[in-house]
């Protein structure tokens, strides 16, 4: 009984320091955003265009969203995906006024989906990212590239995820799941900076 009400305590706690966070617009970050901006580099360095790496974030978050499954990946988020595709194509902002978005779930390097996109369009404002020579000769168009993956995923997603067999495996654990909510990864550790916007 008393740790199950110092878990309540803490859980109280730690939703107060959240909302602080976000009165004050203060994040954290973590490797994961880290990633995100070296890859708006690398992009622009292989002469291909970051904006294109946002626009497949934005349809790679609306598969997600679109699988019952992992749907709940977005209870952190604080934002509505609907909501926050309207203000990724209203440029982050509300009746003209730039809005803020909350990280997500302060434990998630991940942030929430929706800070995601806003962090990855922030970044290419900050640093007026552009393709830097041409991009890696193709005997493929890239339109058919972007096609091709589109399918892909969409085929994945509407794949079954296969049931565990009667006799179950030999270690009698049932099959890693292969849905996309089981995709996220576990929570690494941070460093401990932090990031005002």
């Amino acid at each position: 009984m008393a740790a199950s009400a110092e878990r309540d305590r803490l859980a109280i706690e730690a939703e107060a320091f959240r909302a602080e966070m976000n009165r004050r617009h203060l994040g954290h970050y973590t490797y994961e955003q880290e990633a995100d901006e070296i890859s708006m580099e690398l992009l622009a360095s292989a002469g291909l265009d970051p904006r294109e790496h946002v626009e497949a974030w934005l349809g790679f978050t609306k598969a997600l969203y679109d699988d019952p499954e992992s749907r709940s990946s977005f209870d952190g988020d604080a934002i509505a995906f609907d909501e926050c595709q309207k203000l990724f194509h209203d440029d982050w902002k509300r009746d003209g006024q730039p809005v803020f978005i909350p990280l997500g779930a302060i434990t998630d390097p991940h942030h929430g989906f929706c800070y995601r996109l806003f962090n990855l369009s922030r970044e290419i404002r900050a640093h007026a990212y552009e393709p830097r020579g041409r991009g890696p000769a193709a005997t493929v168009p890239w339109a058919t590239v972007q096609t091709r993956a589109k399918e892909a995923l969409a085929a994945l997603l509407a794949a079954p995820v296969p049931a565990p067999s009667a006799s179950g495996s030999s270690s009698g654990e049932a099959p890693p799941s292969t849905s996309p909510s089981a995709l996220r990864t576990p929570p690494i550790r941070r460093r401990p900076i932090i990031d005002r916007y």
